[in-house]
């Protein structure tokens, strides 16, 4: 979610926020508000779909930046946001502009008292940005579509799309019980947006149980398989390990996506994505000389990759400000950081879980206050609600990726 609210969001979350306690999210819903914009489930553009449980981001950003180094337009769903939810929709790696924003959301204002009623679901806010999304790029015409889930596959609000190549990050045991009990479950219905007009999966390597279940899919479906590093060297520079994994996973989509549209992938000169709140390397007035690096690690395995990132470009973190979401993040960070000093966050008004000590945390101005008095290098970490905050706080730009 956008946690800076403007005026053109309301639409998109009006159902969302009036749902009651018992009520979901409803696919019925989505789909009759695509068929309404007068959207197909076949898009007259090569369509890919990018599901997984970590990853999905950074795989978005990199094949879309690709693609359009390549001379294709793209369009691109991707959530979550962290200054604008412009940011959601984007064309060429930018997101959209205030003033098609503002049309879009007028748009969607009409149309949403139009929808079927008795349905005790809700329309998802995501469902709303993919709806308009779809729109806006029918309208453009663009040359390729990639659609980033929102939560699941088959569940998921993009299922309403045929995707001629479907991207598979890592998965992990996240969302259980909303997704599956299993890895092995919820890869199940993250692979449920495979269709009849699929022709290619490309996958992150996986534990025993997804692979099977990726070979079971594949041997029902004769799709193929394609692996990370089976896209040639990948055009990219000064990647933290972890990213560097899911941009080669969206190399190897390239190719695929480059051979189903005919067109010899030339080599690009090597690029830099620019993904804010991802291993963000922050050094200013505020800094004194030394470094803050600000990630959205919210997952004990996440942070573990920040803490390693840290390291290897010569950090001594001493002082660490966290804002966690759940209590199994916050108390496995903690322990985490337990060789610095850590402080807790606490956000007011947050509009996503958050899990901190209140009567012992700090504001985040008097966090950022201690980190600039502190002579030291400083960490941040925890949920996006939290680093988006720390990026407006410091006023790091969130734009072209």
């Amino acid at each position: 979610m956008n946690y800076h609210r403007t005026e053109e969001d309301a639409p998109f979350f009006r159902e969302w926020e009036e749902r009651t306690p018992d009520s979901e999210r409803s696919l019925a819903r989505s789909s009759a508000l695509l068929a309404m914009l007068g959207v197909p489930k076949t898009l007259p553009c090569l369509t890919i779909a990018v599901v997984g449980s970590k990853g999905k981001g950074t795989t978005v950003a990199t094949l879309s930046k690709l693609l359009a180094t390549n001379g294709f337009q793209v369009g691109a769903v991707t959530s979550p946001a962290y200054l604008s939810n412009r940011e959601r929709i984007r064309i060429q790696g930018v997101p959209v502009s205030p003033a098609s924003y503002k049309e879009l959301s007028a748009r969607l204002d009409s149309v949403l008292p139009l929808l079927p009623t008795g349905d005790p679901g809700y329309l998802s806010p995501s469902g709303a940005f993919l709806s308009v999304a779809a729109l806006l790029f029918l309208e453009k015409k663009v040359d390729v579509v990639i659609l980033e889930e929102g939560i699941g596959g088959a569940s998921d609000d993009i299922s309403y799309f045929d995707f001629d190549v479907v991207v598979l990050t890592r998965v992990f045991l996240e969302h259980a019980g909303r997704l599956g009990n299993t890895t092995g479950e919820i890869a199940r219905d993250l692979l449920g947006v495979i269709g009849t007009k699929t022709k290619g999966l490309i996958s992150a390597l996986q534990d025993e149980v997804v692979e099977e279940i990726i070979r079971q899919i594949t041997a029902a479906t004769g799709i193929s398989r394609t692996k990370p590093g089976q896209g040639g060297p990948i055009p990219m520079v000064s990647l933290p390990p972890v990213l560097k994994d899911n941009s080669e996973l969206a190399h190897a989509a390239f190719a695929k996506v480059s051979q189903l549209l005919d067109s010899p992938a030339r080599d690009p000169e090597p690029m830099k994505l620019n993904l804010p709140g991802r291993y963000t390397v922050f050094r200013g007035p505020e800094t004194a000389g030394h470094t803050w690096l600000i990630d959205a690690a919210n997952h004990p395995d996440s942070l573990r990759h920040t803490l390693a990132y840290a390291l290897s470009i010569g950090m001594n973190v001493e002082n660490a400000f966290v804002c966690f979401s759940n209590p199994h993040s916050r108390g496995s960070g903690l322990a985490l950081l337990s060789g610095a000093k850590t402080w807790e966050v606490m956000i007011q008004n947050a509009q996503n879980g958050i899990c901190v000590d209140e009567s012992l945390a700090v504001s985040i101005e008097e966090a950022l206050a201690i980190a600039g008095n502190s002579s030291a290098d400083c960490l941040f970490v925890g949920n996006i609600w939290y680093i988006s905050n720390v990026l407006r706080a410091l006023k790091i730009a969130v734009g072209a990726w």
